[in-house]
């Protein structure tokens, strides 16, 4: 009798699935992007290495029935993160949600402005549109 062999990959976790990598053991890792967000959930643009920010998250092992779940969760299928490959500062080849169509409309980026106050009125700059990666 012959067991079926679990295939794992890596994956790299920043939000809403980072609870789930820290019951599996996830370690500590990072990624170049640019961080977004609307209030509720964070999504990430990713970067060329020294382009935008070190992005902390956590890496750990998934197999393709966790990816489908967790593509399910992420809305893959709507547009609202797309699941891609990466390589982690560390140098893990890894899969990681990003934020998928126009962040911009959706989302407000944080970590490219720095809030400074004159004469009592907040004057935030307003972030460019971080890189695209291509799916690839």
């Amino acid at each position: 009798m012959h067991r079926r062999r679990r295939v794992s990959e890596l994956l790299f976790v920043y939000g809403t699935l980072k609870p789930i990598a820290r019951q599996r053991g996830g370690r500590p890792a990072h990624v170049w992007g640019r961080m977004w967000e609307n209030g509720s959930y964070p999504a990430i643009r990713l970067t060329d290495p020294g382009d935008g920010y070190l992005i902390g998250g956590l890496v750990s092992e998934v197999t393709e029935g966790d990816l489908a779940e967790f593509d399910r969760i992420e809305g893959v299928e709507h547009g609202w993160y797309r699941r891609v490959k990466a390589r982690t500062v560390e140098g893990d080849e890894v899969w990681v949600y990003e934020g998928a169509g126009c962040l911009d409309r959706v989302f407000r980026a944080i970590g490219d402005s720095v809030p400074t106050t004159r004469n009592g009125v907040d004057d935030r700059s307003v972030a460019s549109e971080p890189a695209w990666r291509e799916e690839g």
